[in-house]
Order: structure tokens, then C-alpha cells, then sequence
């Protein structure tokens, strides 16, 4: 189930991103799940710096824990 979620996450990227709900929940993902997601070949993006974005947004959000 992890693996078909992370395909669906990793094909939606862009607009999972740009939704207040999507990035909620990309932040608040196990660290786990986010690297498998976030280091995918498959991941599509339109742009490199939205997966730099991504990871500094998630790093953050660990920090405010």
C-alpha cells in the first residue's frame, strides 16, 4: 500500500504541492515515506527547485517540532 501511495503522490506532486491540505500532509509524513517519495526517478516536477523547496519546507517543519 506504501508503494502505490508513493506512486500516486510522485505522479500528483505539483498539484498535492500547491493545495494547503497537500502540504500539510507532505510535511507531516514519516520521514521514511517523504525520502522514498521525494528520491524518486519518477517524481514529476516542472522545475528542480520545487523538490528543494519541498525538502527545506519539511526540514523545517521537524525543526518546529
Amino acid at each position: 500500500m506504501r508503494k502505490a501511495c508513493t506512486e500516486i503522490i510522485v505522479k500528483n506532486y505539483e498539484d498535492i504541492s500547491k493545495s494547503t491540505e497537500g502540504s500539510f500532509f507532505l510535511n507531516d509524513m514519516p520521514y521514511e515515506a517523504f525520502l522514498d517519495f521525494i528520491s524518486s526517478d519518477n517524481l514529476e516536477v516542472s522545475d528542480e527547485i520545487d523538490i528543494a523547496k519541498a525538502v527545506n519546507r519539511y526540514i523545517n517543519k521537524r525543526n518546529d517540532l
